[in-house]
């Protein structure tokens, strides 16, 4: 499934930069989306596998932690000594002045803590500095989340609340949790539909409304544990699924609309329903592997790339941000990943 994850990171960058070559691969919205399924998959194998016992739950927390927190620093490190030196449009210090002490101290905390983001985008700045709730960020003069540093680590500030909600969700019955998706989409159409509320950010970053899409990832895990994918799914059957999934998460800009977001929905199901079978023909292969290692430094660090970068065209932001992400990977996430490695093997090897 790394080269899935990838493409799904390179759809974000071209939503930011630009089309990539003429694609535009899922872009943004959808792309997260289709993250928040996949993440699901990988905590409720990991929960159901890996980290067995009540005393591997802070483990599990803590390994979560040092997957994300090291690479994100880095590049919030890297934010804001580029905003310093004024190497491109990174970040207007200036604007700060305009917030007043409790503005400054919440948005402080949540670009160094990382949790919280996700709200920001609900939230707007008047003109004495405070911060107030608001519906519509676009219709603002001043929406707080221009004051986070490295903005599209909102959906990473989501992730952190799965995660601390996945030991209780991977203990749900499947036809409670399925009950559960299906109220999500129930809250979002209705939002969408009747309240008239469709826009960004309740498209694709309100909460509640996407720990459905976590729940769905989840479920396709149980799936494929019911249908024992590993064992009654032949490789060349697994492979066409995958490659399939591949070719319409490239081309995913040429299928046409369809009404109520049926597109959307659509191609997300379809990734829930393919992913144990990407899984199944994958997991071994070292390459696909690395690029999906690839994918979570990509995401973070593409943005800084673009502010610095400043006229250049997409495929060049996405070229310098890849050398970055190796760069990331192999001297920050991977002598990390080693380290938790070595902790889940410790708590499972003690629990058995």
């Amino acid at each position: 499934m790394g080269l899935l994850r990838l493409l799904l990171a390179i759809g974000v960058v071209a939503a930011h930069a630009g089309s990539i070559g003429g694609l535009t691969l899922t872009a943004g919205s959808v792309s997260v989306q289709a993250f928040f399924i996949i993440s699901g998959f990988y905590m409720a194998m990991v929960l159901t596998e890996k980290y067995v016992g009540s005393s591997a739950i802070s483990t599990f927390f803590t390994n979560r932690a040092l997957r994300l927190l090291p690479v994100y620093w880095i590049v919030l490190g890297l934010t804001v000594l580029a905003s310093v030196l004024g190497a491109g449009k990174v970040f207007d210090w200036e604007q700060v002045s305009r917030l007043d002490i409790a503005a400054v101290s919440v948005m402080t905390m949540v670009n160094l803590a990382l949790v919280g983001m996700d709200w920001i985008m609900f939230f707007a700045v008047d003109v004495v500095g405070a911060l107030y709730p608001t519906y519509d960020f676009a219709s603002q003069i001043l929406p707080a989340h221009r004051f986070l540093l490295v903005p599209q680590a909102w959906s990473i500030s989501m992730e952190i609340i799965f995660y601390l909600l996945a030991p209780l969700l991977i203990m749900l019955k499947w036809y409670w949790a399925v009950a559960l998706v299906a109220a999500t989409m129930f809250g979002r159409f209705w939002i969408y539909f009747v309240i008239g509320w469709s826009h960004d950010p309740w498209s694709y970053r309100f909460l509640p409304f996407e720990i459905g899409m976590f729940l769905l990832g989840m479920l396709s895990y149980k799936f494929s544990v019911w249908l024992h994918v590993s064992v009654r799914v032949k490789i060349p059957v697994a492979g066409t699924l995958t490659v399939l999934l591949l070719l319409i998460t490239a081309l995913y800009q040429f299928i046409p609309h369809l009404p109520l977001g049926l597109k959307t929905y659509g191609y997300l199901l379809f990734v829930a329903i393919i992913i144990p079978f990407a899984f199944h023909c994958t997991k071994n292969l070292t390459v696909d592997r690395w690029l999906g290692e690839l994918s979570y430094p990509l995401y973070v660090v593409h943005i800084l790339v673009l502010r610095i970068s400043g006229n250049v065209s997409p495929e060049v932001v996405l070229a310098i941000s890849l050398v970055v992400s190796v760069f990331l990977y192999h001297f920050v996430d991977k002598p990390i990943d080693r380290i938790r490695a070595i902790r889940a093997a410790r708590t499972k090897s003690l629990f058995q």
